[in-house]
């Protein structure tokens, strides 16, 4: 896996050659939106924008919940497919086992660190590159209540790092898991998956355990590696007011990689298998007015080449509080530490193999109620952090609840995001040997965090019973974006960038906080119950980036490659039928423009589900991408492969 972000940092800085001239929602039923009457509609309750249950329609955020109910008539047999049913939010496949994943631009691979990911309230995000292991979240598919996707800023309620949204997947209680569960899927790319679960009652508590395990093809185009094989197992109890929940798992990925040595032949592609595995444990106490959450979280991956291990231990405590009729606050604190060891290469050198994070923060929040309809929220996280110190992320909201049936909201916000271990502390090394040197990417202390204001404003429109209209504007600034120069800061082949390392002349390459972004855009998504029978809903989605490089550095290309990394227009839809007989109809096509400047052509697919429910049995037999043959959706990555058209035969029993 390290040596992925390595190729994609090499490929980010060779992407431009020819041009340089230079080496080359807890709803009261787990039903669909669309499935209930106006009343439950308007009182569906999220949990991630305000840190407290808030009404979902009159949320002042660009939100959106994918249900149980989604997940059921989906195609997806992961989380980063069931992500590409959000507008805003871009999801790239780049091999079998790893994804991109971004909201409102800077995707592709090592430009996608704006986001924070959440299971049941425990962070999934790495430091060491500031983005997410998909391939390590595997969760129990039927298992989730709902996932709600926050696009834009967190930061105020959730720190550093939630800077174009927040992902926040929940579980079902205990309770509403009892009895037994066994799932079976074969197909073209999942060879065998299978999952058991068992949930029940004892002294009180209530509890459900599962194991689950698949075994998945690794390549896609052709290049043959090793396939993908991981186990799992886990619980969860809830007793009262007390939660404990944890999971396990081990497997290996196989990986094409690049290896780069100071050697004879420098350079070459090598096939890997990669042993992933880890742990975590998360305990929490929730009353009516306050919560106390604590998390221990392990992973480690071992690649035949590289090492990396990181603990994260968390303690957070949250409290609503109604001080009078106009104001209610929430407030909160935390500590996040994290424990960080690592296993150098020729190529890829971290410089402190061994590293120890701390995070102090503590963050206010008061919503005003100015009148019946009109409300103000104004508030702040204060973090202090071992990077860039102390950092302070504010946001003012208002929202107004014209009637019923339609709903304003506005925000102004302040987002950061803190350098990663790759841009502090790293060397990054290639040797070309046809052009007599190569090329060191270093990392650099003292970088500045990337900071970003927003400006959005949403509107909601239930226009009849069984329909929702939400549309959502925004725009942006980003300033010292982190990118990489040369040592002089204005040229090229001045020998003053050059350096010796073992006996090797290469063009040395730190990170610098060295541009500027604005990116605007409009998500507009609508669904509606045509019949008893017949269900539709879809989303359009416009994103535009612009970047700049700071005139006092030299434009090694960055800027066109991240503006190239997500498409201008995208756009979702699906029809789902329920069938005589106990069968069910769903049919989903995907459009995105094309991107890097051409290398990835505009694309449509098509996946299709028929399924038929019986004596509590489910047949379901999905087609992925059922259009093109093959397509490809990452070029951010030396690695990237085509998406084959696949299918799978999936049965569920539950006793």
């Amino acid at each position: 896996m390290m040596k992925k972000i390595a190729g994609q940092v090499i490929l980010a800085v060779f992407f431009f050659n020819s041009t340089q001239g230079y080496a080359q929602i807890v709803p009261t039923a787990p039903a669909d939106l669309i499935n209930l009457n106006l009343d439950q509609l308007m009182n569906i309750e999220v949990t991630s924008a305000e840190k407290k249950p808030e009404k979902f329609f009159t949320t002042p955020a660009a939100i959106y919940v994918i249900t149980s109910e989604d997940i059921a008539r989906s195609t997806a047999t992961s989380i980063p497919e069931l992500l590409r049913m959000v507008p805003g939010v871009s999801v790239q496949r780049v091999t079998s086992s790893t994804w991109d994943i971004s909201i409102r631009g800077f995707n592709g691979s090592i430009f996608a660190n704006k986001l924070l990911v959440l299971i049941d309230g425990r962070s999934v995000y790495t430091p060491l590159y500031g983005g997410v292991y998909w391939e390590l979240q595997d969760v129990v598919l039927e298992d989730i209540e709902r996932i709600e996707v926050i696009r834009g800023s967190g930061g105020t309620l959730y720190g550093a790092n939630a800077v174009d949204g927040v992902i926040n997947i929940i579980t079902k209680k205990p309770k509403d898991t009892k009895g037994a569960l066994a799932t079976v899927t074969t197909g073209s790319q999942d060879r065998l998956s299978s999952t058991v679960q068992v949930g029940a009652r004892t002294g009180g508590w209530d509890y459900r355990v599962y194991g689950k395990e698949f075994r998945e093809d690794q390549g896609i185009t052709g290049t043959q590696v090793y396939d993908w094989d991981q186990a799992q197992a886990g619980f969860r109890a809830e007793k009262d007011k007390w939660n404990i929940q944890g999971d396990f798992y081990q497997g290996y990925i196989g990986e094409q990689s690049v290896e780069d040595t100071f050697v004879p032949p420098y350079m070459k592609a090598v096939n890997e298998q990669a042993e992933v595995r880890g742990w975590n444990l998360l305990s929490r106490y929730q009353d009516d007015d306050w919560s106390l959450q604590a998390y221990w979280d392990r992973v480690e991956i071992y690649p035949v080449t590289f090492g990396y291990r990181l603990d994260t231990i968390n303690l957070d405590y949250t409290r609503h509080y109604q001080l009078n009729a106009m104001h209610e606050l929430v407030w909160g604190t935390g500590y996040n530490l994290e424990l960080e060891d690592d296993i150098s290469t020729d190529g890829i050198q971290i410089l402190k193999p061994k590293q120890t994070n701390q995070v102090f923060s503590s963050f206010l929040q008061d919503e005003m109620t100015l009148t019946d309809r009109l409300k103000f929220i104004l508030g702040s996280k204060f973090e202090y952090n071992i990077f860039t110190h102390f950092e302070f992320e504010p946001n003012a909201r208002l929202s107004y609840d014209l009637n019923d049936n339609n709903f304003l909201w506005s925000a102004v916000s302040r987002a950061v995001r803190t350098p990663s271990r790759i841009e502090e502390d790293s060397t990054i090394s290639a040797y070309f040997p046809n052009l007599g040197y190569g090329e060191q990417v270093t990392g650099s202390h003292g970088l500045n965090s990337e900071k970003m204001l927003s400006y959005e404003i949403g509107y909601r429109n239930i226009p009849a019973e069984n329909s929702l209209l939400d549309v959502s504007l925004f725009a942006a600034k980003y300033d010292d974006l982190t990118t990489i120069t040369t040592l002089t800061g204005n040229t090229l082949l001045n020998p003053g960038n050059f350096i010796m390392n073992h006996g090797l002349l290469f063009l040395e390459l730190p990170y610098v906080n060295g541009m500027t972004a604005y990116t605007e855009g409009v998500e507009l998504s609508a669904e509606t119950k045509i019949k008893e029978w017949w269900r539709l809903k879809g989303y359009y989605a416009y994103t535009k980036l612009n970047l700049h490089t700071d005139s006092n550095i030299y434009n090694l290309g960055f800027d066109k490659l991240i503006q190239g990394s997500t498409p201008l227009n995208s756009a979702y839809f699906q029809s789902s039928f329920d069938l005589p007989k106990g069968f069910e109809l769903d049919g989903t096509v995907r459009y995105e423009d094309g991107m890097s400047e051409g290398e990835i052509p505009p694309d449509v697919e098509l996946d299709l589900r028929l399924a038929w429910k019986f004596k509590g049995w489910e047949v379901a037999l999905v087609g992925q991408n059922l259009i093109h043959p093959r397509h490809k959706e990452n070029s951010g990555s030396l690695l990237s492969q085509e998406v084959e058209r696949g299918g799978y035969l999936k049965l569920t029993k539950k006793f």
